[in-house]
């Protein structure tokens, strides 16, 4: 049972809990052959389409971001892509390559998740306090809580969850069992 002594921290618990996914693989490729692989990938100035689809850059010697090229999901806002895999290379005791990457999708779902819930919450609130509140508050709650927020939470899980496909397709390791990190 997790015990918080500073509410302040609760947020960024449950943000790190169910909305980012912190993934560790242990590959045999050698860091600099990763390096070199993930280099010919961002170099590539091939068209939309090409596989794969996949873009990123550098962010460190060690360190990139890799995002989708293309998607179903069009967000237009301070962050643009639709899911971020941020990830981090370091060598292994018998030579290999761990890759830590923290998995993340596009913060506007989450804004939306806490608005449709707070929204929804409120016509809950209306229907059974308010002596204005009618069948159609509990209406309202009811579409959003079990038609809007799933949809939404499957958007931004299947955005998160084809980039983490094509990251493991792109670098071979698709039939790796990752471990889970901290």
């Amino acid at each position: 049972m997790i015990i918080f002594n500073d509410i302040k921290k609760l947020p960024v618990f449950l943000v790190n809990t169910f909305y980012n996914r912190n993934i560790v693989y242990e590959i045999p490729m050698a860091k600099d052959d990763v390096i070199e692989k993930l280099g010919e990938l961002f170099s590539e100035r091939c068209g939309l389409f090409s596989s794969p689809n996949l873009y990123g850059k550098f962010t460190d010697v060690y360190s990139f971001v890799l995002k989708p090229k293309r998607s179903l999901i069009s967000i237009r806002s301070f962050e643009q892509d639709p899911a971020y895999l941020n990830g981090t290379l370091s060598d292994t005791e018998n030579g290999g390559t761990k890759i830590e990457v923290k998995l993340r999708p596009n913060s506007v779902f989450g804004i939306l998740f806490i608005t449709l819930a707070l929204f929804a919450f409120y016509h809950l609130y209306q229907y059974f306090f308010m002596i204005s509140g009618t069948t159609n508050n509990l209406f309202i709650f009811l579409f959003l809580v079990f038609i809007m927020v799933p949809i939404l939470c499957a958007m931004a899980g299947t955005a998160s969850h084809s980039l983490k496909e094509n990251f493991e397709k792109y670098l071979g390791i698709g039939d790796a069992i990752p471990g889970e990190g901290g």
